[in-house]
């Protein structure tokens, strides 16, 4: 256990002195300002504009993950595969449960703050009507479970790829019979 906290802490001080991190939460604070002008100017034709603006947001976050899921979540060991790095880490004491957990808890958490860094605006949907605090934490309880479970599933198949892009196909094609299957 004291090698996955060693290793996650390593990783959120080198996320947060990175410039393209909080250019990345700069511009999702920005895409909810556009999503929150947007449901503004048809309040007068919605009869909620709360819950269409909540709508919007959580879809666009649902989407935004599912991407993470097959770009940023699907890397994380296959990374380490092709840098050749991973024989160092386990040679520095590190097994692979503590490289599992480090790997996939620190890339979820990221995605989990920057969905946190949201809530204030989410919780303006409120005072435009529509939604309630209570469905406004379901639905992100929802979405953090979700973070979770695709976070895990793409390190899954990050494990059992050699390349990132075999990864990548992976996750893909298993979203896409998760997601697109069904209703054909």
């Amino acid at each position: 256990m004291r090698g996955s906290l060693i290793f996650a802490s390593f990783a959120l001080k080198k996320d947060t002195r990175e410039k393209k991190t909080h250019l990345l939460r700069f511009a999702c604070i920005g895409i909810v300002f556009c999503i929150l002008y947007s449901s503004w100017f048809t309040s007068s034709r919605v009869g909620a504009p709360g819950l269409d603006f909540f709508t919007k947001i959580i879809w666009l976050n649902f989407w935004l993950v599912t991407l993470a899921g097959i770009g940023f979540f699907s890397t994380a060991i296959t990374e380490e595969k092709e840098e050749e790095t991973l024989p160092l880490l386990k040679l520095a004491g590190i097994n692979a449960l503590a490289l599992l957990a480090g790997k996939s808890s620190v890339r979820a958490l990221r995605v989990i703050l920057l969905l946190m860094g949201q809530l204030p605006f989410l919780l303006l949907s409120v005072s435009l009507g529509g939604i309630t605090p209570l469905q406004i934490y379901a639905t992100l309880a929802a979405m953090i479970g979700y973070i979770i479970l695709i976070s895990n599933f793409a390190l899954l198949c990050s494990v059992y790829a050699k390349r990132s892009g075999e990864a990548i196909a992976l996750v893909l094609t298993a979203l896409f019979f998760y997601f697109i299957f069904p209703t054909l």
